[in-house]
């Protein structure tokens, strides 16, 4: 499984790169599956061609030459809020039908599916969309008045 892991653009290198290990970690164990994970930096690092718009939706697009399959299988996000880049390969991979998850940020952590994004600040490119994902799911516990099903 081949991962874009959409983290903060103000985040460290090496806190970035602690992230990834922990993310590759914790799917790894929740998959049982190889796992590759690439930071949103090291993808703009070696994919930059000089235009936002066109690494946003390459992003999302490119193929592997020799497979012809999509790079990345699965997108992946932390954080409450994200950045211009970030929630626009968002909105492209959701739009396309491609999975897109929000990442607790630890190991074990939890995974949930991302619905959309909005826009809150647009002056503020770093953090003005907010990520609307999944909320967990609470069961209700056996009290009185509530037996269980």
């Amino acid at each position: 499984m081949k991962v874009f892991y959409a983290h903060s653009a103000t985040s460290s290198r090496e806190q970035t790169d602690q992230e990834v290990r922990m993310l590759k970690d914790f799917l790894t164990d929740r998959t049982h599956q190889k796992v590759r994970v690439r930071a949103g930096r090291d993808d703009h690092r070696n994919n930059w061609k000089g235009d936002w718009d066109t690494w946003q939706y390459n992003v999302i697009h490119r193929v592997d030459m020799t497979t012809r399959k999509p790079v990345y299988d699965i997108f992946v996000v932390s954080g409450t809020h994200c950045g211009r880049a970030t929630a626009n390969i968002l909105r492209l991979a959701i739009s396309e039908g491609r999975p897109v998850f929000w990442w607790s940020g630890s190991n074990p952590g939890n995974l949930y599916k991302v619905r959309g994004v909005e826009d809150e600040d647009p002056e503020d490119w770093t953090a003005g969309w907010r990520i609307v994902r999944d909320q967990p799911k609470q069961v209700p516990l056996p009290f009185e008045g509530n037996p269980m099903p």
